[in-house]
């Protein structure tokens, strides 16, 4: 039997819609309710973002946030954070793997630690755990038949010592970069490949930093450090496993200050991760923040952007020969988890796409295709039928046997 896991469709890069910066004035975050009250943790803590209920992002939540699917994100809406010196907040994961958004209504002081770092290399069968809204790392060789694993995510590494890709490739990378500089939508960081040599530890890559939207209606201080770096690979004499990408990291706020930092940068290893994203938006700026990679500050949309645009660019995978994707896929990849199991095909299959706002002519989808074990390769999609505002796009592959990851990824030429 063919057992595909669909991956996370929400991969695009392109031209967004132009839109305008607020001027001067307070700054309305949308649906920054403070249903979720004050957070203020007095000793470290790790956020179970499984509690999350699913619903829409606007729904008031009860301190666990809401997931919204549409929007692959778990949402909170705090009335205020205090991160304290010494204090270090941390994520477990949503089912979905999704980014996390927190949307504030008042001030927010991070002198602590804020992590959605990615796991570093783990031995297999087991892969690295990517932040939220970030990719698994590779599997590490097991045996003839279970050999290494790439890296998920559309910039994944290799099944070797290939790191990670984001905004920037990763050690021995060849597969594309990924995202745009306005970080919409928000997605973290792709995994590090796995170990091909069989006689020694079976490492596997580091995962992938992952993402956070931090929108603040009033001052944002930072002395402390958001930290959405890669995992790193397995450097050991003999092994040779890629790191994590660097995630992603939005904020928006008021007024920020601070003299902090925010890292989302690839695992720092030989077999270093691709760096992620960073955007700051802000009405005064006022802070001193190490940022790595460099962003610079800039005004924010008014009304505030949380979310794509009407009119960007967007493409799905809806079916893979005989089996459609369900609203929701998860790419688990764990045992019994399939978002969709085939027949044995024995040839070629076709993989059906719908794009939004992509030029038929010009613009170019494309499908990757990770085998659970094995090296993960790209198909190119022939355009179908439609126009810009709606098409389908048909991909033809020759799929893995056993469990695999199917991603799509669309851009628009350069305008």
């Amino acid at each position: 039997m063919l057992k595909p896991c669909i991956a996370t469709l929400r991969i695009l890069a392109g031209t967004l819609l132009a839109l305008s910066w607020t001027a001067s004035g307070a700054l309305v975050i949308p649906g920054a309710d403070g249903s979720d009250g004050a957070f203020a943790p007095t000793a470290s803590l790790e956020i179970d973002l499984s509690q999350a209920p699913t619903a829409g992002w606007t729904t008031p939540g009860d301190g666990r946030g809401v997931y919204d699917p549409t929007k692959w994100a778990v949402v909170f809406k705090y009335s205020s954070v205090n991160i304290p010196a010494g204090v270090t907040v941390s994520f477990k994961n949503h089912d979905s793997r999704a980014a996390v958004v927190w949307l504030v209504s008042g001030d927010v002081n991070i002198a602590g630690t804020l992590s959605l770092k990615g796991q570093n290399y783990v031995n297999a069968p087991a892969r690295a755990e990517p932040g939220p809204g970030g990719h698994l790392g590779g599997i590490g060789y097991q045996s003839l038949t279970a050999p290494a694993g790439g890296g998920l995510g559309i910039g994944g590494g290799l099944n070797s010592n290939s790191g990670g890709s984001h905004a920037t490739a990763g050690y021995l990378n060849t597969f594309p970069i990924y995202g745009n500089p306005r970080v919409l939508p928000l997605v973290g960081g792709s995994g590090g490949g796995g170990d091909i040599y069989a006689s020694y530890s079976q490492s596997g890559g580091g995962a992938g930093g992952g993402a956070l939207l931090l929108a603040v209606s009033g001052t944002l201080t930072i002395d402390g450090l958001i930290d959405a770096q890669g995992g790193a690979g397995d450097v050991s004499v003999n092994d040779l496993s890629g790191s994590g990408a660097g995630g992603a990291v939005r904020v928006i706020a008021e007024t920020i200050a601070g003299s902090g930092a925010i890292y989302a940068v690839g695992g720092q290893t030989t077999y270093y991760g691709g760096d992620g994203r960073i955007r700051i938006e802000a009405i005064y700026p006022g802070a001193a923040w190490t940022v790595v990679p460099v962003a610079t500050v800039v005004p924010p949309d008014d009304p505030v952007l949380l979310w794509l645009p009407a009119g960007a660019p967007t493409v799905e995978v809806l079916s893979i020969a005989t089996g459609a994707v369900p609203p929701d896929p998860r790419a688990r990849l764990d045992p019994g988890r399939e978002d969709i199991t085939l027949p044995l095909l024995g040839g070629a299959a076709d993989i059906v796409l719908a794009t939004n706002n992509l030029d038929t002519a010009s613009g170019t989808v494309q499908v990757r295709i990770t085998p659970e074990y094995g090296a993960p390769f790209f198909v190119d999609a022939a355009y179908d039928s439609g126009d810009y505002e709606s098409a389908t796009w048909i991909a033809t592959a020759t799929l893995p046997t056993g469990v695999f990851t199917v991603q799509a990824h669309a851009v628009n030429p350069a305008p």
